[in-house]
């Protein structure tokens, strides 16, 4: 005679259950890496707060993570800033057009060294001219620092790089990439 359902193992029914909730779960991670993956591409323009579409953490938590501190003077700013995730992993991609003193305070606040133009300098790659991928030109004349922060109480390790387009000196750009690692 055939086994009723209340024949059946209730871990038998527990284990189909965490099968079916494990392969759903599933099914939503591939989903959403696979349509969100170019979202922050799109050329949208950012948000009234400067964040490009896709972005998941604020610009303040972002600094914060990395060590940064913006010049109180920051103009046009764009930031694609994404955090945790699966992997735990955040990543800040970041724009912004300041003064020549807001560009002194900006890295030496943030600890970074001289620029210089050497592009290796700056450990992540080389920053894109704006994070929301909208039409904008390259950086015209760069000079580049990066580091490596090792990890330490209250946070993992990271690299950070920054490209700096002085070709107007009172009005500089600032392109920077900082990810953990």
């Amino acid at each position: 005679m055939p086994a009723t359902a209340r024949d059946r193992s209730p871990l038998v029914l527990i284990l189909a259950a965490g099968l079916t909730l494990v392969l759903v779960v599933a099914g939503v991670i591939l989903a959403v890496s696979l349509t969100g993956s170019d979202d922050r591409r799109s050329g949208a323009a950012p948000g009234p707060d400067g964040a490009c579409r896709g972005s998941n953490v604020t610009l303040e938590q972002a600094a914060g993570r990395f060590g940064l501190r913006l010049p109180d003077d920051p103009q046009d700013v764009h930031y694609l800033a994404q955090g945790g995730g699966l992997s735990g992993q955040h990543d800040l991609q970041l724009r912004f057009r300041t003064t020549a003193a807001g560009l002194k305070q900006f890295l030496s606040a943030s600890g970074f060294g001289a620029l210089g133009p050497d592009v290796q300098a700056l450990r992540v790659g080389e920053p894109p001219a704006d994070p929301c991928r909208r039409a904008a030109g390259g950086l015209a004349h760069a000079r580049y620092a990066g580091d490596h922060v090792p990890a330490a109480a209250g946070h993992g390790a990271y690299n950070r790089g920054v490209a700096v387009d002085d070709s107007d000196p009172a009005h500089p750009v600032v392109a920077l990439v900082a990810q953990d690692g």
